[in-house]
């Protein structure tokens, strides 16, 4: 009769970056998942878009010449929606608590 391989007890690490991802994926809550990801403040957002895909730029405005970079996201078109969604209801549930927000014109 062969012999059986032992189990392993404690599979490989994997640390690569869809590995972080599939971890943040499953956080089982929203407290969760913002304690796993970096946040950066932002006062600035372009957005683009096309046949495939949704980019949208942050960036720190400070006046009217001097903007500083800092990141972005690339999302599929289904994606935008739910986050377009979820930020109505955000937005939504703010101005019921502290009152209407005055969004500022574009330049």
């Amino acid at each position: 009769m062969p012999k059986r391989r032992a189990a392993r007890t404690s599979p490989k690490k994997d640390t690569s970056k869809h590995a972080e991802a599939a971890v943040i994926e499953r956080a089982s809550t929203t407290e969760d998942l913002n304690r796993q990801v970096d946040h950066l403040y932002v006062n600035h957002a372009e957005v683009s878009a096309n046949f495939s895909e949704v980019r949208i730029a942050f960036a720190d405005r400070r006046g009217q010449e001097s903007i500083a970079a800092r990141g972005g996201v690339v999302m599929s078109h289904l994606t935008a929606k739910r986050l377009s969604e979820i930020l109505a209801k955000s937005v939504e549930a703010l101005e019921s608590k502290f009152g209407p927000i005055t969004a500022l014109k574009s330049s």
